[in-house]
C-alpha cells in the first residue's frame, strides 16, 4: 500500500511483474516488467521495460516516491523512482552474483 492509502502494490512473482491496483477505480496495471519473461534488463530505463526473475517483497521509502523491490534470483534489490519522468529503474544493490562478499565495497558490487 503507498503510504497514501490510494494503490495496492503486489509483485506477481511467478509472471515476473510488479502490479499496481487503483483502490478507488480498481483497475489493475502493470507498472515494471514484462509479463511471463524472466531474465534481467531494464537498469536506467522506463520500469515497463525491465525485465525480473522472481520479484519479492515491496517496500516504499518515507516520501512514497520510491519502490524498492528484491529481484530474488537475479541477486539483486532494485528501485523504481516515481519521482523520475518514466519510472526509471536502477540496482541498488547486489551485481547479480548469489553468496557473500562485498563487506565495505560499494553495495551494487556486492553479492547476495
Amino acid at each position: 500500500l503507498d503510504l497514501n492509502n490510494n494503490f495496492l502494490f503486489y509483485s506477481d512473482s511467478f509472471n515476473h511483474i510488479i502490479r499496481r491496483v487503483d483502490l478507488n477505480t480498481t483497475r489493475v496495471f502493470t507498472i515494471a516488467g514484462q509479463n511471463g519473461v524472466s531474465g534481467f534488463s531494464g537498469d536506467n530505463q522506463n520500469s515497463i521495460n525491465s525485465i525480473f526473475n522472481t520479484p519479492l517483497n515491496l517496500f516504499f521509502n518515507n516520501n512514497n516516491n520510491r519502490l524498492y523491490l528484491i529481484d530474488s534470483n537475479n541477486f539483486r534489490i532494485r528501485q523504481i523512482d516515481f519521482s523520475t519522468p518514466n519510472n526509471i529503474i536502477s540496482t541498488i544493490i547486489g551485481n547479480g552474483t548469489n553468496g557473500f562478499f562485498g563487506e565495505n565495497s560499494l553495495a551494487v558490487n556486492s553479492m547476495i
